[in-house]
């Protein structure tokens, strides 16, 4: 019996075969599974993309529209093309015409040209005189027309305003000091503040007895306020010219500040009778004739009017232009002011 053990261990064994079946069933348990859930998914995502999208009737509802349009669109289009083919018709009739004329203009000179040719030589030079002065009243009559077209019509007058320039003098004395900025006008109180300083040269001198710098700020008055720097120039000398006399120069300067950026009323307000620099200028009349005005950079079209008004009243004016950041201000060192 040993020979019959020996060939059935030979054959191939049944569990290997099994473990292959199950390896392929569970191979394809596993294929169903990833088929399904990518199924499972794209179900979801269907129903996901028809629920947010428009239902049949907005749909329904958007076709209908666009079906509208089209058909408004399709009717201006038949509109236009009849409109088109109206004016071809009418162009088409009018050449036409043209033609006809051009034909029976050729006719008539023809017919004329003979009836010239059968006049003798005298009549004919009269002919031409006579033709030549029809044209020419024909041609007077047209002109007749554009005169009166051209008398009807309105013109436009510019008008150019002339200012003349009288000569330049240098102010001596008092004088109206203006401010302009901002489109505003206001009146600075150079004089009244100047005359603070009488009734503090005590306490001036005072500071300048102990350091070459002395600071006081006057005002406010009508707004503003003058802030005036006394400083001493010179010194002590030293080397070969120790001990020598040197002559110490006391410098002033004053700078006049505004309350507010916004000081002052309206240019056209400010001139009117009642307005405040119309009064200022009426009320100190007898006391100077002249003004200086110190303006900024926004507001030389104010200045315009400004300086008609003033050339008006009698009043003659000279202007210092300062830039954004500079302030109003007259010390030793300064330049004089001189008046058109």
């Amino acid at each position: 019996m040993r020979p019959d053990d020996e060939s059935a261990e030979g054959l191939p064994g049944q569990d290997s075969f099994l473990d292959i079946v199950a390896n392929i069933v569970g191979i394809l348990i596993i294929l169903v599974v990833v088929v399904g859930a990518g199924a499972s998914r794209a179900v979801v995502e269907a129903v996901r993309q028809s629920s947010d999208g428009p239902d049949a009737t907005e749909l329904s509802a958007r076709l209908d529209e666009a079906k509208h349009q089209m058909i408004q669109r399709a009717a201006r289009l038949q509109e236009v093309r009849k409109k088109v083919h109206l004016v071809a018709r009418e162009a088409d009739a009018f050449d036409q015409k043209r033609i006809e004329l051009n034909i029976h203009k050729q006719l008539m000179e023809e017919d004329l040209q003979a009836r010239r040719d059968a006049l003798s030589t005298k009549q004919q030079s009269e002919y031409d005189v006579q033709r030549e002065i029809l044209q020419l009243n024909l041609k007077l009559d047209e002109l007749d027309r554009e005169r009166l077209r051209l008398a009807s019509m309105e013109t436009e007058v510019e008008t150019i305003e002339s200012a003349p320039t009288p000569m330049a003098k240098k102010i001596d004395g008092p004088a109206i000091h203006l401010r302009l900025r901002n489109g505003l006008v206001s009146v600075v109180p150079f004089e009244e503040l100047a005359a603070e300083v009488e009734f503090a040269t005590e306490r001036l001198g005072r500071q300048l007895r102990s350091r070459d710098e002395a600071v006081e700020v006057f005002g406010p008055i009508d707004g503003y306020r003058m802030r005036l720097r006394l400083t001493r120039t010179g010194g002590r000398v030293t080397g070969p010219m120790a001990g020598a006399s040197v002559r110490r120069q006391l410098v002033q300067h004053a700078t006049f500040l505004p309350a507010s950026p916004e000081m002052g009323a309206a240019v056209e307000q400010a001139l009117l009778p009642g307005g405040p620099l119309a009064v200022h200028l009426r009320e100190h009349r007898r006391g100077t004739r002249a003004v200086v005005a110190w303006v900024y950079e926004d507001s030389l079209s104010e200045l315009r009017l400004v300086k008609n008004y003033l050339w008006d009243e009698g009043f003659s004016l000279a202007v210092r232009l300062l830039g954004p950041q500079d302030h109003i201000a007259a010390g030793t060192f300064g330049t004089a002011s001189a008046a058109q």
